[in-house]
């Protein structure tokens, strides 16, 4: 088989004629390639992570290889047959016979052939043609094209213009049907930010509901930031989704200025929270925004910026609580046996009916770990503080936590199968105390990290033996870690049990925490866990289940360790809530999804999903066909999507 670049046997093709310039809109863009999606919904400007590579450079050679190549003087160009392939990336076509011909724009293709978008055997989704234009370094024009998947032909065209991000073009059609609202349908367009640019553009879209509503969706990204606003408007309801983050440098490491970095996640109106399809996104209580200006000098790290938070789905002028802050940064290594940071924070909250509230903050933390002899010591310790006036009250917030420990870990290999991989079996006996205390005087809102905090402290004194078994290089390991003693507060000690344990193996994966307290006074317990049976990426059911009862969070918060701040989750909310997954692959190629979350104290189903993916064997191309119902959106919202990874690269 040969292999032959097309640019050093064929003068370099020149610049695109004017009509066909980006950026200026040309009769086959107007004509065959609107024609061509009124039929059928093909990639017209791929996704940004199907490049192979950048594709700024004009100067990306087409490059072809097949059993034989033949000059032919009449058409001055070339013959090839015998697995004819021609790759202009993202673009990758295959023929059992071609002719190519130098034409004004590129290399003109006579024949029948595929077209992929990833150099991979047995595409899932293909294009087949009967001729094609590749115009270099990212277009190509396909003749006759039907679309296929895992060979089946679905749609014709009589033409359709593909192009890379780098140019100017159409995006992928919308089509979905939204729960209750119904039929959902729209298109968008491409602009790069700059000719021949991949990383950075604008995508716009529009698109309707067959039932009366709209919706515009505009999307920037760059390296470094990415902006996502969505406008819906449904039967006289507004909302907007806001998805926005990134930074920028303004002066390099001068002493000056560092840089400017932003986030923000907001829902603004409740049909912006109706029309979530994604559960966590609906499901968040606020709306927060950030921005803040850094400079970095000795170590430190020193921050100005705005905060604000809303609840989420409020009134769209609602700006709930926020304010400026300032902030001083500090972390570093201890002598390298630990690490350390600090934090301080200040500055003035206002709206929500706060009028004007001042407020400062502390928030520090360190870890020791070292070794005495044979013995493995360590202390991990955390504090965080506040104080806020509001003219009318004064209020001091803080928590505090710290765990010690010291064990003895010892080890032993036994052979295995693999000479060069034993099993290896380390026991660990242990003895650790922890403590934990909180204050909350209920002056401090919910704005960045000033999170309301349980009332009260607890501690916990225990032993216990951990063990793990494993071969490293087979991935294959088990660990199990019990702790028995006694856990108390202001009022009375109870004995208390917690056990956490874990298998990572091929065919098997389970984590879990668990935590009891018995007695006379106080009884009850936490419990996390998460299981999977079946290879990840073959078939396999993954559950997870979280519980609390009747003990305090305060004290399942001594009990499994948890960060300070969060106010929700299993250590926060009595009862039982679980759910499921599940993954059947059916065949090589497609993999059919599915599973669900349940509130079981409320006998509620939170949210239900499923998917049937479509992939290529070495997955560089996923189609797949969605469908999900959430608590808070009636009915059954459906989609089909493409995807093609970074792995197609």
């Amino acid at each position: 088989m040969r292999s032959l670049p097309i640019a050093p046997l064929l003068p370099r093709p020149p610049k695109l004629p004017p009509n066909l310039e980006a950026g200026k809109p040309a009769e086959i863009t107007a004509a065959a390639l609107l024609s061509a999606l009124a039929f059928f919904g093909v990639l017209v400007v791929l996704p940004r992570q199907a490049l192979a590579q950048s594709d700024s450079d004009e100067t990306v050679p087409v490059a072809f290889e097949a059993d034989k190549v033949r000059f032919d003087p009449k058409l001055r160009g070339l013959g090839a047959s015998g697995h004819v392939r021609v790759d202009q990336s993202p673009f990758h076509l295959t023929s059992d016979e071609l002719k190519l011909r130098r034409v004004g724009i590129g290399v003109e293709l006579e024949g029948e052939g595929k077209l992929a978008f990833c150099d991979c055997p047995q595409a899932a989704l293909a294009v087949r043609f009967s001729g094609a234009t590749v115009a270099p370094p990212h277009d190509v024009i396909l003749h006759d094209p039907v679309l296929e998947v895992l060979g089946v032909p679905l749609a014709w065209a009589p033409a359709v213009w593909l192009r890379s991000p780098a140019q100017f073009g159409l995006l992928p059609p919308d089509i979905a049907w939204r729960g209750e609202d119904g039929f959902f349908a729209g298109g968008g367009l491409h602009i790069p930010w700059s000719k021949g640019d991949a990383e950075r553009g604008i995508d716009l879209r529009g698109g309707g509901y067959v039932k009366g509503g709209v919706a515009v969706e505009m999307a920037a990204r760059t390296a470094t930031t990415s902006t996502r606003l969505r406008w819906d408007r449904f039967h006289g309801d507004d909302g907007l989704a806001i998805a926005a983050f990134g930074s920028t440098a303004i002066v390099a490491r001068t002493g000056g200025m560092d840089s400017v970095a932003w986030d923000v996640s907001a829902l603004r109106g409740n049909r912006a929270v109706q029309a979530a399809t994604d559960v966590g996104a609906a499901a968040q209580p606020f709306d927060r925004a950030q921005g803040e200006a850094q400079w970095r000098w000795g170590g430190w790290t020193f921050a100005s910026g705005v905060r604000a938070a809303a609840r989420r789905g409020g009134d769209w002028l609602d700006f709930g609580v926020g304010g400026p802050t300032l902030t001083a940064r500090l972390s570093d290594a201890i002598a390298g046996a630990g690490a350390y940071d600090v934090t301080f924070e200040g500055g003035q909250l206002a709206g929500a009916g706060l009028g004007a509230t001042s407020f400062a903050r502390s928030d520090a933390g360190a870890l020791l770990a070292t070794r005495m002899g044979p013995f493995g010591t360590s202390l991990v310790a955390r504090a965080l503080g506040g104080v806020a006036n509001d003219v009318a009250h004064f209020g001091m917030d803080g928590a505090a936590q710290a765990r010690m420990a010291i064990s003895l870990p010892l080890a032993r290999s036994y052979p295995s199968p693999d000479a060069t991989d034993p099993w290896v079996h380390t026991t660990e006996p242990h003895l650790e105390v922890a403590a934990g205390a909180s204050r909350d005087s209920g002056v401090l809102m919910q704005v960045g990290r000033l999170t309301p905090i349980p009332d009260g402290w607890a501690w916990v004194v225990g032993g216990g033996w951990a063990n793990v078994v494993g071969r490293w290089g087979a991935r294959t390991t088990a660990e199990l870690d019990e702790t028995l003693g006694v856990v108390g507060d202001d009022r009375h000690a109870v004995p208390a049990l917690r056990a956490r344990g874990s298998v990572d193996a091929p065919w098997l994966g389970l984590g879990a925490e668990l935590a009891r307290v018995v007695g006379s006074l106080q009884a009850g317990g936490a419990l996390l866990a998460n299981l999977r049976l079946g290879p990840a990426s073959g078939l396999h059911v993954a559950t997870h289940v979280a519980q609390r009862d009747g003990i305090d969070p305060i004290l399942a918060r001594a009990l499994v360790d948890p960060s300070l701040e969060p106010p929700t989750g299993f250590l926060a909310a009595r009862g039982w809530t679980g759910g499921a997954r599940a993954a059947l692959p059916l065949g090589s190629r497609v993999t059919a999804q599915g599973g669900a979350d349940v509130d079981m104290g409320a006998r509620e189903l939170v949210a239900a999903l499923g998917s049937l993916e479509l992939h290529d064997p070495c997955r560089c191309v996923i189609l797949r066909a969605n469908a999900a119902h959430r608590i808070g959106r009636g009915g059954l919202d459906v989609w089909v999507s493409v995807d093609l990874p970074p792995t197609a690269r």
